[in-house]
């Protein structure tokens, strides 16, 4: 009931559940022990907080952290609530989840790419802006197989945020990292 009542932001049944001690941090199984989706990828199981985060529900996401949600939980590929509110460009709750102590270079899906990766490569730049003043490592690499070296900066580069490159080059970007397919460097 508690993952339905985010999924369709539902605010005060979700306070209500949370008053009956409900799991917060349960995954979206239905009775027969199998994964129960109502919205998304069946391969992909979520908790609630997962689904607040992508659906951009302010309250919920505060009331389940307050309910003591994992703000750090990730799914099989690893993706947090930091992930889905970036995914969705939800800088208040970006915002949020740094207030509640995310570490914001933890590599937040599979492929390593931490949340400043993220927000980079969907040309996210407040939300990059954001990361950045909270520590987020611009300089931070991340080796692809079919890309080579990735840095921050070089997918800011790549995306020609002009604002978010100048921005880096002022908080210290390495100008100087190459890319290991081509050799050359992000500028």
């Amino acid at each position: 009931p508690l993952f339905l009542a985010v999924e369709k932001k539902h605010p005060l049944i979700v306070q209500y559940l949370l008053t009956k001690q409900v799991d917060v941090d349960v995954y979206n199984y239905n009775s027969n022990n199998t994964y129960a989706s109502w919205n998304s990828n069946p391969e992909v199981k979520n908790i609630p907080l997962h689904e607040a985060c992508a659906n951009g529900s302010f309250d919920i996401v505060k009331a389940l952290v307050d309910a003591g949600a994992n703000v750090n939980s990730g799914d099989e590929r690893k993706r947090t609530p930091m992930y889905r509110a970036i995914r969705n460009g939800h800088k208040t709750l970006v915002e949020y989840l740094i207030a509640k102590h995310v570490d914001v270079n933890e590599e937040i899906i599979d492929d390593h790419y931490t949340a400043l990766h993220l927000a980079c490569s969907l040309r996210e730049s407040d939300i990059a802006k954001v990361l950045i003043d909270a520590g987020a490592d611009i300089n931070h690499l991340v080796e692809e197989n079919w890309v080579g070296v990735l840095t921050p900066f070089y997918l800011a580069c790549n995306e020609n945020l002009t604002t978010l490159v100048e921005y880096m080059i002022a908080k210290s970007a390495d100008l100087e990292v190459k890319n290991t397919t081509d050799g050359y460097t992000a500028l």
